[in-house]
């Protein structure tokens, strides 16, 4: 076989691979998508741990609601970011995830949401720092 030959076939067996790993991605995103967020559970046996949010004041607070950190899960995977199983919990996956697009975007590379990595995943700040404004 010549290299031209060699060349060729590498290049059809890889757009193959990438186009089988695009599809299954569009396949779990519009399965992921199709949940409503009242319906998310915590996946049982899993310790239920949550997001640090960190305000611009430094304050700091932990969201655990399964349908809020889903959001964030489903906006990395959208960015091309793999958050881990989209599932609303909050576990090392997600934490590697946002310290990854925050580098990706040029934001404080720290693994905890803050308004610029929430206003860059195209999500309301207020939805983080409610439990903030209430103290």
């Amino acid at each position: 076989m010549t290299l031209s030959k060699v060349a060729v076939a590498c290049v059809v067996f890889s757009s193959l691979l990438l186009s089988s790993a695009c599809k299954r991605r569009e396949e779990q995103a519009s399965r992921t998508s199709s949940a409503k967020p009242e319906e998310v559970q915590p996946v049982a046996g899993r310790e239920m741990r949550g997001i640090t949010v960190v305000a611009t004041t430094g304050q700091t607070h932990t969201v655990t609601d399964p349908a809020l950190i889903r959001q964030v899960e489903e906006k990395l995977m959208q960015a091309g970011v793999n958050p881990g199983t989209i599932d609303g919990v909050a576990d090392d996956n997600l934490k590697n995830a946002i310290s990854e697009y925050q580098a990706k975007k040029g934001l404080h590379s720290s693994g905890q949401l803050d308004q610029p990595t929430t206003d860059a995943l195209g999500l309301k700040w207020e939805q983080f720092t409610g439990a903030m404004q209430q103290k």
